[in-house]
């Protein structure tokens, strides 16, 4: 069922094949105006030839070698009054590419990552700041959600974003904590958490991956997952400064209480503290955490709710400015 509302735009998303950004962002939007064009991972050989092709300024060319399957509804937005929303600030090249051949009306590029976890490659981070201090003086307007990097980089702030429905399959609770991810040097907090949980009798559930995992719990599987826990755990990585998760809005949307170290949550519209305990994780103390576990969940207003669903995230951010 698509949402129809008046707005004399069209807002077209680009997108690398990013399973959450998918799933929550394309699969959850419900609105008649925004379409969605997801493009591929090309081979070797395709990148290398788009690159040549780009360089010369030979755009059309360059998107055909790039994504030949959708460049025939790209070339199609040319003759449409579109504003185009690009995901990710990963893929600047490409999406500079494209704004010469449609020419928008507005372009906005969404950053989902963390900025500085790009820092460790100098050179490629370099190339990647320049690119976009130079879109930004072609009309490109910046966004994330994450505050440090709005201040720093100069972009627009905005909330994170999810998704209303996922089925209505009732999941019987399987443990009382449970944490996903990977390890980014969470280790020796996501254990200590771990252990205090197991000491206090609480059922536990806890995947933590490599930074480069041979093998990924499917995305489904998480929600599926997340669904059937009491408790959802949030431990962010604060060396790279991460910004606020998914975590929060997964517990938010699912109804479940969270246990975070992001002190940050406090500021947030929907924390309350008998759905949110708060630790510190340079002294990880979890008194208190059996009387946080057997307060009923506060019910969040359902406005507040419906602030981070991708329908009115969209509206707000990127089809009314």
């Amino acid at each position: 069922m698509s949402i129809v509302i008046g707005n004399k735009n069209k807002l077209v998303v680009f997108a690398i094949p990013f399973t959450p950004m998918l799933k929550i962002v394309k699969d959850g939007c419900a609105l008649d105006n925004v379409e969605f064009v997801v493009l591929p991972k090309p081979k070797k050989i395709r990148f290398f030839v788009y690159h040549i092709f780009r360089v010369f300024g030979l755009n059309w060319l360059a998107m055909y070698f790039f994504a030949p399957t959708q460049l025939k509804k790209i070339m199609g937005y040319r003759h449409e009054n579109v504003s185009v929303l690009f995901w990710s600030s990963h893929a600047m090249s490409t999406w500079i590419t494209i704004e010469k051949l449609l020419k928008p009306v507005s372009k906005s590029v969404f950053s989902w990552a963390p900025m500085d976890e790009d820092s460790c490659n100098r050179k490629y981070f370099a190339r990647k700041i320049k690119r976009i201090e130079k879109c930004k003086k072609n009309g490109f307007s910046f966004f994330t959600y994450n505050s440090y990097d709005a201040a720093k980089y100069g972009m627009k702030l905005t909330t994170q974003v999810y998704r209303r429905h996922w089925g209505e399959e009732l999941i019987p609770t399987r443990c009382d904590f449970y944490f996903i991810g990977k390890s980014k040097g969470r280790d020796g907090v996501l254990s200590e958490l771990k252990r205090l949980l197991v000491e206090k009798k609480f059922s536990v559930d806890f995947r933590v991956f490599e930074d480069q995992p041979k093998e990924f719990v499917p995305f489904e599987e998480n929600i599926r997952l997340s669904k059937g826990c009491r408790c959802i755990v949030d431990v962010i990585a604060k060396k790279v400064n991460a910004g606020q998760t998914l975590r929060p809005l997964e517990a938010l949307f699912f109804k479940k209480k969270l246990l975070t170290n992001d002190a940050s949550v406090k500021e947030c519209d929907f924390y309350h503290p008998s759905n949110i305990f708060i630790f510190d994780e340079n002294n990880v103390s979890l008194d208190g955490i059996e009387d946080f576990m057997e307060e009923p969940f506060h019910e969040i207003d359902e406005t507040v709710v419906e602030k981070y669903d991708v329908n009115n995230w969209l509206k707000h951010y990127f089809l009314n400015s």
